[in-house]
């Protein structure tokens, strides 16, 4: 597949990339429109709903998704084509920017080949399919890569290293792990012998303080919110504990899944050029010991996670960037590799195309059904049940005195504000009383007494059952009265639906306050009411 470039012809393998990369480009959009033709995910509509409030900061992450999504909206007029578009548009972008990272380093074939190493996998399917922070992150990131390896083969021009700048700023509004960036900088700057002259530059530090910098309103806002953000993180370090045999699963599942993620050949290519070069690091050369600087300890940092939690797919994903371009520059020059290297690439493409096909059968089917799949069941059901919502909305006697007030996930929350037609403002109860989402951050319906509210409580599925619950006594005792109106719903494959009923709960007295503070105001009043599972529990043990 690769023979056919000739070796470092910049001009060719230029041309044939963007041609490519073109190609790749209007591929992709007419899959997601014509093949997989899908809602938007709930993370996608979430932080879509955060674009409509822009501000320096959210709830579980830097703002930068929200102020694209609000930029998205702007030019689209809130549609959800456009959201595709961007995640593609970007997602290409970032392959264009490997190339010219790899044709930096090793010469435009072995950039032509890292691009086209990291094309296909099932990962950069994915990136390209959902507009979520890492689609930003990652554009950041080999942006950042870059400009630095530029910066360094000329420190003292400031051009490259005002670019690095902004790259790592812009990549720490995207999100937190590019603040490691930083470090990573330091790192290869006191590894290598021909670099370490960069820690006596000040556009070494100046372009680290400026990139930070960005980070100035973000901590201001995390300060007047009680470091909310760093609340929320600790919660993905939660350990669980595990038996022997269940420590090895996860331990085993992180390597596994990460080969499933890059193709397994290729996978195998990476990590081998990664030892390969950890192995004679005394002898290794600046470019590899750039590439390696930035891949193999967060990686092994990752690893070594593993062994103690669960580690999600995506977490390692920008330091696989200078682990493929690594990759892609060895088996340039060994000729022994080459015969792995047309195999990953055949395998790779064969994954991609079974992913391809695979999504729009799954979302098509019986399948659906099964458990496993729930993740994919995200992607349907919310263009007709926001439709229909909407049609409902239409109906409430007061509309210009009716709030929108949506029960349970999050999820359910910004799919309805982005699939009603009347893109309306959303909030959310929490039970609990705990900030859970972006929604409990920002302010309730307090100030709504004596509107009425347009309340979607989902329907809960039990295998293939649907069960229809009565409004909670804690949300109806709010208002003065509450009526059903009807009932919602949208085809989930062949034999499922998102289903909510809807109910209008008239006069609001007050936002319902959480069930445990409702339950203590109750038994001071001498009332009784039929309690969740959960508080039953608690009053027997009292």
């Amino acid at each position: 597949m690769t023979d056919t470039l000739p070796h470092n012809d910049p001009a060719l393998c230029t041309r044939r990339c963007l041609w490519l990369l073109a190609g790749v480009f209007a591929l992709r959009l007419l899959y997601q429109f014509y093949i997989l033709d899908c809602d938007l995910a709930g993370d996608e509509t979430y932080y879509w709903d955060w674009g409509r409030r822009l501000d320096w900061c959210y709830y579980s992450k830097p703002p930068m998704i929200g102020w694209l999504m609000r930029l998205v909206g702007w030019l689209s007029g809130d549609a959800a084509w456009a959201v595709r578009v961007a995640s593609v548009l970007c997602g290409t972008t970032m392959l264009w920017l490997v190339f010219l990272l790899g044709r930096a380093m090793y010469g435009a074939r072995s950039g032509f080949i890292a691009m086209l190493l990291l094309l296909l996998t099932p990962a950069n399917v994915i990136l390209n399919i959902a507009f979520t922070i890492d689609v930003p992150l990652m554009l950041c990131w080999v942006l950042a890569l870059l400009s630095y390896w530029c910066a360094v083969q000329k420190p003292q021009r400031w051009g490259w290293w005002c670019v690095l700048a902004l790259a790592i700023g812009l990549g720490c509004l995207a999100k937190q792990m590019m603040l490691v960036f930083p470090a990573m900088m330091l790192f290869f700057a006191c590894t290598s012998l021909e670099d370490r002259g960069l820690l006596r530059r000040p556009q070494f530090w100046l372009s680290i303080g400026a990139g930070m910098a960005f980070l100035l309103p973000v901590l201001l806002w995390q300060r007047a919110h009680g470091w909310i953000t760093a609340q929320h993180m600790q919660e993905n370090f939660v350990v669980e504990p595990l038996g022997f045999i269940g420590w090895w699963v996860q331990l085993l599942r992180f390597p596994v899944l990460q080969a499933a993620t890059y193709s397994p050949i290729t996978w195998g290519i990476v990590i081998a050029a990664l030892v390969v070069c950890l192995r004679g690091w005394a002898a290794a050369g600046r470019r590899e010991r750039f590439l390696v600087a930035f891949s193999a300890p967060a990686l092994l940092g990752f690893l070594l996670l593993a062994m103690r939690q669960y580690v999600n797919e995506n977490w390692p994903a920008v330091f696989y960037v200078s682990a493929f371009v690594l990759a892609a520059g060895l088996v340039a020059q060994r000729s022994t590799w080459q015969p792995w290297l047309r195999r990953g690439l055949w395998l790779g493409g064969s994954l991609v195309a079974l992913v391809y096909i695979a999504m729009p059968v799954i979302l098509n089917s019986s399948l659906l059904a099964n458990p496993k799949f729930e993740r994919i069941t995200e992607l349907l059901g919310w263009r007709e049940a926001g439709r229909q919502a909407g049609e409902l909305l239409k109906t409430v006697p007061r509309p210009n005195e009716t709030f929108v007030l949506v029960l349970d996930k999050r999820q359910n929350a910004s799919g309805m504000a982005f699939y009603m037609p009347q893109h309306p403002r959303v909030f959310r109860w929490s039970k609990e009383g705990h900030i859970e989402s972006q929604y409990e951050v920002w302010p309730s319906a307090a100030d709504k007494v004596g509107q009425d509210a347009f309340i979607i409580y989902p329907d809960i599925e039990k295998g293939s059952v649907t069960v229809k619950q009565p409004l909670s006594v804690f949300i109806r005792r709010a208002f003065e009265s509450t009526e059903k109106l009807g009932d919602i719903a949208g085809p989930i494959g062949s034999e499922r639906k998102r289903s909510f009923q809807v109910f209008l709960g008239k006069n609001m007295k007050r936002f319902p306050p959480p069930i445990a503070e409702q339950v203590e105001e109750m038994k001071r009043l001498g009332q009784k009411a039929a309690l969740p599972p959960k508080y039953k529990t608690q009053e027997a043990a009292k």
